[in-house]
């Protein structure tokens, strides 16, 4: 637990970069606009 404690205030100090895998995905965003838009 203490690990895991000073790796968190580690992540809070040094603010890594994201890391992306591959592109973004449209499924969320196109699920959202076609339920905007329905009835």
């Amino acid at each position: 637990m203490p690990f895991a404690a000073g790796k968190a205030a580690l992540d809070v100090a040094l603010r890594p970069d994201p890391r992306f895998l591959g592109p973004r995905e449209p499924g969320v965003t196109e699920a959202l606009a076609a339920a905007a838009g329905a009835p």
